[in-house]
């Protein structure tokens, strides 16, 4: 299936994900709810800034930067030792920044979670939780 949904036509995307104009019936859906799991957002165990900066300081590049940096400032040259080590200040704080944007879209994107929806059962509209999709 190609990412253009929308622009696709119905009986085939019907078709492809296996339900028709009538929804699919009740037992369709157990069944795949219980292939799937339910469809909810798992919220993010919260955590620390300092765990995260950490957590960005363990990275293969980080090592790799501080002992590029160490192997420069032993070979005497301070001004590559410079540069590389704010090349790996910029790395790590770019990483920090990005996944605290994430987890905070993540957080964002919870608030706006709808508790229920209308799907159609057997050729019937039905309210039912969301989590049931």
């Amino acid at each position: 299936m190609g990412p253009l949904w929308h622009a696709q036509d119905i009986g085939d995307v019907l078709g492809r994900l296996g339900a028709s104009l009538r929804g699919l019936s009740d037992q369709e859906a157990v069944g795949r709810a219980g292939r799937v799991g339910p469809n909810r957002l798992s919220r993010l165990k919260p955590e620390s800034a300092l765990n995260i900066v950490v957590r960005q300081l363990k990275s293969v590049v980080v090592v790799l930067l501080g002992a590029a940096a160490l192997v420069a400032l032993a070979m005497g040259d301070r001004l590559e030792a410079v540069a590389i080590a704010a090349v790996l200040v910029l790395n790590t704080a770019i990483g920090f920044i990005t996944e605290l944007r994430a987890r905070r879209a993540m957080d964002a994107l919870l608030l706006f979670e709808v508790p229920r929806a209308t799907v159609v059962r057997g050729g019937h509209p039905r309210i039912v939780d969301a989590s049931e999709l």
